[in-house]
This record gives structure tokens, sequence and C-alpha cells, in this order.
């Protein structure tokens, strides 16, 4: 008799699987193989000698087959093979979770006749490469009003990725509360609960290439200081993948700011007695409210008498002043005026006639113009 053996599996394996060799002796010479018993072990890279098993035997189809610890080996009882007869099975192995990856495993295996020590076949090898689950999470934070004012609600989105190759399982994200912010649960997502000063949400799993967000929202108490930053980052981390912080979101609180400004020009830089002059008046809100009963106020002086039909609707001679408004300005919003003067016999030959106008409102500082010129 003389036996051949062939053994195949795959490639690669997947840690914490299992893997399976498929094997098939055959009897290719003239008599009848007895007690053909075969021999299955790990060997090393370098020498090819016989190492520990690295992998635990499960079970064995098609032949009776045990692993002997003293040996390191699982050995298949096949009984007798006749000339030109192939008796086939598998031997099904476990492979440790997170273990030998990208190592790559050999084995070997040969038979034998009436348990003789010499093999009747020759040697047939195998080798595997262990692959592992590798999740990369990565975190991303961003919030909606980047400029709130007290009392206000922001809401803070967390982007949480898995760019690896395996699951990232029982993942937690932590966000630190900041300081002067009071969390809102009933607008939170259901898996964020505040833990001591923590927002903890989580647990859950994220396949490759899985994305999960989740929104936090918060309060800006009115403790927190006008033009404070308000500066927030959260973690996250899962069982098989280390802790991974985000970027800073930030915020700045902005706090109720009136600003008013007032521009002035003329229609003319030279004017003589009995003229019309015509000043145009410009105030605007550069701060965060509405400014609210805004009024423009220009002096009347002698060289220069008021003109009603020639000046803005709103605008209107009130004792010494001529008096624009009053007008609510939203924030950024402006508004003109005209105002018209024709020049008195009062007004000095080669003389300067200069103007100022002041704007005000209920809720804001006064603002002066610039000082407008004209000469007679």
């Amino acid at each position: 008799p003389k036996l051949d053996i062939e053994k195949t599996g795959p490639a690669t394996v997947d840690a914490g699987g299992n893997i399976t060799y498929n094997f098939q002796v055959t009897n290719t010479g003239d008599g009848v193989a007895t007690e053909v018993h075969t021999y299955d072990f790990f060997i090393d890279n370098v020498n090819q000698n016989k190492i520990t098993a690295p992998f635990t035997f499960v079970s064995a189809s098609g032949a009776s087959c045990t692993f002997v610890s003293l040996h390191q080996w699982v050995e298949c009882d096949l009984n007798d093979i006749n000339p030109g007869q192939t008796k086939s099975y598998s031997l099904t192995f476990s492979i440790p979770d997170n273990q030998y990856c990208d190592q790559v495993i050999m084995n070997q295996v040969d038979a034998h006749i009436n348990g003789a020590q010499t093999p009747a076949s020759d040697w047939d090898k195998h080798q595997v490469t262990v692959e592992c689950d590798d999740p990369d999470v990565e975190i991303t934070k961003s919030v909606d009003n980047s400029t709130p004012q007290k009392l206000d609600v922001i809401k803070y989105t967390i982007h949480v990725e898995n760019n690896g190759t395996g699951d990232a399982e029982d993942i937690t994200v932590v966000d630190p509360l900041p300081t002067n912010t009071m969390y809102l649960d009933g607008l939170s997502d259901s898996l964020c609960s505040l833990v001591g000063s923590n927002v903890v949400c989580g647990t859950f799993d994220l396949d490759s290439g899985d994305v999960r967000e989740i929104e936090i929202a918060v309060k800006v108490l009115d403790s927190a200081p006008c033009d404070d930053d308000i500066v927030n980052d959260a973690n996250t981390y899962a069982d098989n993948a280390g802790t991974v912080w985000s970027n800073e979101a930030d915020v700045t609180v902005l706090c109720d700011n009136t600003d008013l400004t007032v521009t002035k020009t003329a229609d003319r830089d030279e004017v003589g007695i009995d003229d019309i002059v015509k000043y145009t008046l410009v105030v605007k809100n550069v701060g965060n409210t509405i400014a609210t009963n805004v009024e423009v106020v220009d002096q009347s002086i002698p060289e220069l008498d008021y003109q009603p039909g020639l000046s803005s609707g709103q605008c209107a001679e009130i004792g010494n002043e001529i008096v624009c408004g009053p007008v609510n300005l939203n924030p950024g919003q402006s508004k003109t005026f005209t105002i018209a003067f024709k020049v008195t016999p009062q007004a000095a030959c080669d003389s300067t006639i200069y103007n100022q106008a002041e704007a005000h409102a209920d809720n804001a500082d006064p603002a002066l113009s610039n000082s407008e010129s004209v000469d007679v």
C-alpha cells in the first residue's frame, strides 16, 4: 500500500471564529492499508518544528478523531483503506479572539499504517493568515448656535463613525457639561443621561462604516458672563477600541446690546444766501437686539432755516431742535432721513457752517454723527 494525503483550507480566517480543514487520504498502492491513522499538528514558520496548538480543536466529521494533549496533535482513525480508495474527513478548530493578528499559522498532517513510526505518506502542509477586527471610531462635534444669548437653548450634535474594519462594540459617549449650562433631558437623545457633571450616552454598537448622531440640548444660564466662551468637547470609548476625543465646539455668550451709529452728509459743499442745503442722516442699529423709539435730533441754528416741505415726513421742528422719528430698528437695520434748510442772511460771507446730529433710543446710549460743514 501507498498513501497520498491532501489537506485544504482557507487562506485567511477571522480571529474569534472557526476554521475547518478538509482532508483526503487515497491509497495509490496495490495492497490494503490497514489501521490507517493520521496526525495533524501545528508547526513554527521558521524551523517547521511542532508547537503548542494555537487553535482549539472543536470537532471532526467523517472520521473518529481525538486531540492528544500530550503530543499536541489531532489523531484520526480511518481504519482500512483499499487500493484506489479515498477517505475524506474534516477538522474544525476555534481561533482565539484578538490573538495572532496578521500572523501566519502553519500546520501539517501525515498518515501512518499499523501504528508504524514511519509515515506511509508525504507531509501535507497548510498555512492561514489570522485577521483581527480593527474598529476605528471617530467623533466630531458641532453646535447649532455659536453665539447664543443668556437663557437660549443650544443643541450639540455628536457624530460618531466607525471607519475601521471590524465592529465597534458597547460604545459610550461622555460629554462634560459646560459651566453655566443646564442639561435638558427631554430635548436630548434617549441614549443620554446626566451622570454627575457629565452627559453620558450609550451604550451602542457600530458596524464597520456605520454612523450614529447624538443630540445633546443645554440651556445657557443667566449666570453666564457676557462675551464669555463656553468650551465643550466630548470623548468616546468602546470595549474593543480606545478612547477618542472630539474637536471643540465653542460658543460665545452674547448679551443684549443696542448700539447706534449716525452719519450726516450734505448735498453740497458751498452755498449762498437763500440757497437750499439738504442733509442726509443715516441711523443704524449695529447692536444685537432691537432698538426702540430711535430718534435723530439736529439742532436749529440762526444761519439755517428749517424747510419742512422739503424734509422727511417723520421730521419736525420742536423748539430749537429738528426731531426725526421715532422708529424701531432691528439689529443691522438702518433708517434714512432728509432735513432741508434755507441759508439765512445771518450767515456771514466766507464763513463755514458746521452741523452735527445725535441719535438716541430708549435702550441705547446717544450717538453723535460726524460734523458736516458747508462754506458760505
